[in-house]
């Protein structure tokens, strides 16, 4: 397994930063509660992809790990 290439390092990097605006936005803005967030689709995408880059880079780190002496 490679490890995440750079543009998808920053794209985790952007992501956590955009998924934490966004959740105060729709607090601030929206007046939505944490479990009114948990149905919004758009939210929910996000976190989804964010999972996704996260355990590529911890598949990758695991096995980097098992390698070692």
């Amino acid at each position: 397994t490679a490890p995440l290439s750079t543009e998808e390092q920053r794209e985790l990097d952007n992501l956590r930063g955009d998924i934490e605006t966004y959740k105060h936005r729709l607090k601030t803005e929206f007046g939505y509660s944490n479990k009114d967030m948990k149905t919004d689709q758009d939210l929910i995408d996000m976190e989804k992809r964010l999972a996704e880059l996260e355990k590529e880079a911890e598949t990758w780190l695991g096995s980097v790990a098992s390698n070692m002496p």
